[in-house]
C-alpha cells in the first residue's frame, strides 16, 4: 500500500508548524533541521526540497507567526474603532499568547534579531503590524505606541509565565492599569482576559 501524497503547500504549512515549534524551544541555531525532519515525518533531503536553506525555513516561520498577529488584529478590530478596537486588540493578543510555541518563537524572533537577515525581516514585520493598527479608525499615534508597549508588557509577562502562576499578583500590582476615562481598574474572566465595561 503506497503511502498518500500530500499537497506540497499543505506538506509546507505542516513543515513551518513543527519548525516553529522546535525554533521555540531550541532557538534558531541550535535547532536541527534533521530534528525538524524527523518530528514533521519526512526525510531532510525532502525537507530541503521544500525548503531549500535553513535560512529561508527560518524566514518562513518568522513570517509565520508574524502573519497570525495579522490575522489576529485584523479579526479583533473587524467594524470597531477607538477604544473599542483596542480593547478587543488586546484581550485577542492574550489569547494568542496562550499558544507557547508562538509565544516563545516571537520572543525568539526579537533575541534572533541581531542576525543581518532575521533582523531585517523582523523590523519589516514589525513595522507593518504597527501600520495595521495605526491605520484604525479613532486610534491616535500616542494610543498606537501605548498598545504596544503594553503588548511587549504582556509578551514577556506570558514568557516568564507569570500570568498563569501567580494572576493574583498580576491583579495586586495592578500590572494592566485602571480605565484611562473612569479609573475603574480591570475585571477578569477565568482566562486573564480582561472584561468590558461601561461608563
Amino acid at each position: 500500500m503506497t503511502k498518500e501524497r500530500k499537497p506540497a503547500e499543505l506538506r509546507r504549512k505542516e513543515i513551518i508548524e513543527v519548525a516553529v515549534a522546535h525554533f521555540a524551544t531550541m532557538g534558531f541555531n541550535a535547532t536541527s533541521t534533521a530534528s525538524i525532519a524527523t518530528d514533521a515525518g519526512i526525510s531532510q533531503a525532502y525537507l530541503f526540497r521544500i525548503f531549500p536553506s535553513k535560512s529561508q525555513l527560518i524566514s518562513a516561520c518568522i513570517d509565520y507567526a508574524f502573519d497570525r498577529v495579522e490575522e489576529l488584529l485584523s479579526a479583533a478590530s473587524q467594524g470597531l474603532s477607538g477604544g473599542d478596537a483596542l480593547l478587543a486588540i488586546g484581550n485577542a493578543y492574550l489569547n494568542y499568547l496562550s499558544d507557547k510555541d508562538l509565544l516563545r518563537a516571537q520572543l525568539q524572533c526579537y533575541a534572533a534579531a541581531s542576525d543581518p537577515e532575521i533582523g531585517s525581516l523582523v523590523r519589516q514585520r514589525y513595522k507593518k503590524l504597527w501600520a495595521q493598527v495605526a491605520e484604525i479608525d479613532g486610534i491616535a499615534k500616542e494610543e498606537v505606541r501605548d498598545l504596544f508597549a503594553k503588548g511587549m508588557l504582556i509578551t514577556v509577562l506570558a514568557g516568564i509565565e507569570i500570568i498563569d502562576v501567580d494572576p493574583k499578583w498580576v491583579i495586586e500590582a495592578e500590572v494592566f492599569p485602571p480605565c484611562p476615562v473612569c479609573g475603574e481598574s480591570p475585571s477578569y474572566d477565568d482566562n486573564m482576559t480582561i472584561l468590558p465595561h461601561t461608563h
